[in-house]
């Protein structure tokens, strides 16, 4: 709709007090426009922009030209490169828009009623398109840069687990596009789970636990894992004591259906050495689903000696081997072994968890001396006899896996 421009030419506004009273309304008002997300510099620029291109639309009383538009549409990808959100950009268009509205229509009476509407409609109009362009420019920077946070996510954490050494360049690059601190302490947890990995499952479990831990971290909890278990690292705020709390809590509130245990490593010194963390967090994981817990939180620390004999798997097979093979084809001759270790190495304590007497005990007890050569009432002979049946339980689910 064409309107006689000598009535458009009459409204000329104070640009540098429309920009002042829009910047008032967004800065640390909406979420994103905030020191910690961009400068107020370029917001006010910003806003001096699309009030300039308001009030020569309404001059030359035409809508907004798609080159115009186009110029203007760089907003979007810089606002997602800045990680504001997409609510609050739409949000400031809206606030610009109001602002010039009411600008506008304070001054009706200097003009037509038809040319007032005619100017309430280009106002509207115009923020219309310009945020149609911006909404687009951003969601497609969004799109590239999530993908591009999701491949720096996948490869650091990638690169942890595995041990390879981190060049600091690289570590640096990573550590600039996932927005942590790499001079921080890390601490990683390992998710395991049994049965078939649902992938859809698998993200909600993620998510979960993702806003578990963070109300206890610095910054943000990031993901990566293994066929076995998914891993979360990040930087605790408070003690791991709480973490631990936490991630009880967690569990508790899921109803799993089935088994879940969360492994939780020690705290590394920064990023570069969280590696170990990461692995401690996996074997703990490991281990309580090898000792057939149900659902637990289980820390590296409480099974140093599971993990260490997993770790030297074949010396602790050969410790298996020559302390226990003579056993196989006893087996109340292992239970009883079994139950002495359960029950504090207490001989009537043995007899009454077997329902045995406790001359059966000793009976069996010089009868796995006799087959194996070591005194299970000596205690180094015990200790040795005890940490092989400790790792013939660890390692009985891959036994019969093999038979298979």
């Amino acid at each position: 709709m064409m309107v006689s421009q000598s009535g458009a030419r009459r409204y000329d506004p104070d640009i540098a007090r429309l920009t002042s009273e829009v910047v008032d309304l967004i800065w640390n008002e909406l979420p994103g426009y905030s020191a910690d997300k961009l400068q107020k510099p370029d917001l006010i620029r910003s806003v001096e922009r699309y009030v300039r291109l308001t009030i020569n639309v309404l001059r030359r009383g035409e809508t907004p030209t798609f080159g115009e538009l186009a110029i203007e549409s760089d907003l979007g990808s810089r606002r997602a490169k800045q990680n504001v959100p997409l609510e609050s950009v739409i949000l400031a268009f809206r606030v610009t828009e109001r602002v010039l509205l009411l600008d506008v229509l304070s001054d009706r009476h200097r003009w037509p009623l038809k040319l007032t509407r005619h100017y309430a409609d280009l106002v509207i109009d115009t923020f219309d398109r310009l945020s149609q362009h911006t909404v687009n420019s951003y969601r497609e920077t969004y799109s590239v840069l999530e993908s591009l946070h999701e491949r720096a996510q996948s490869d650091l954490m990638d690169a942890l687990i595995s041990g390879i050494a981190l060049h600091p360049a690289q570590l640096s690059t990573w550590a600039q596009m996932l927005s942590v601190e790499p001079g921080r302490p890390y601490l990683a947890v390992a998710i395991a789970t049994e049965g078939e990995k649902d992938p859809l499952k698998a993200l909600r479990l993620r998510t979960r636990f993702t806003l578990a831990l963070q109300p206890s971290a610095v910054g943000p909890v990031l993901f990566g894992g293994t066929s076995a278990a998914q891993v979360g690292l990040f930087s605790p705020a408070g003690p791991v004591a709480r973490v631990i709390e936490n991630l009880k809590s967690t569990i508790a509130g899921l109803h799993w259906d089935g088994r879940l245990i969360v492994g939780v490593g020690t705290v590394g010194e920064d990023l570069a050495s969280a590696g170990s963390s990461c692995l401690e967090a996996l074997s703990a994981a490991d281990v309580g689903m090898r000792q057939e817990r149900r659902q637990a939180v289980v820390t590296y620390e409480a099974v140093l000696v599971d993990s260490l004999l997993l770790d030297r798997a074949k010396t602790a097979d050969a410790l298996m081997a020559t302390r226990l093979r003579r056993l196989e084809d006893h087996p109340h001759l292992l239970e009883t072994l079994q139950a002495l270790v359960d029950n504090d190495f207490s001989q009537s304590k043995t007899a009454r968890s077997l329902f045995v007497h406790i001359n059966t005990v000793a009976h069996r007890l010089k009868k796995i001396q006799t087959l194996t050569g070591y005194d299970p009432l000596r205690l180094n002979d015990l200790l040795e006899l005890a940490l092989a049946i400790r790792y013939r339980n660890l390692t009985r689910g891959d036994a019969a896996g093999a038979d298979h």
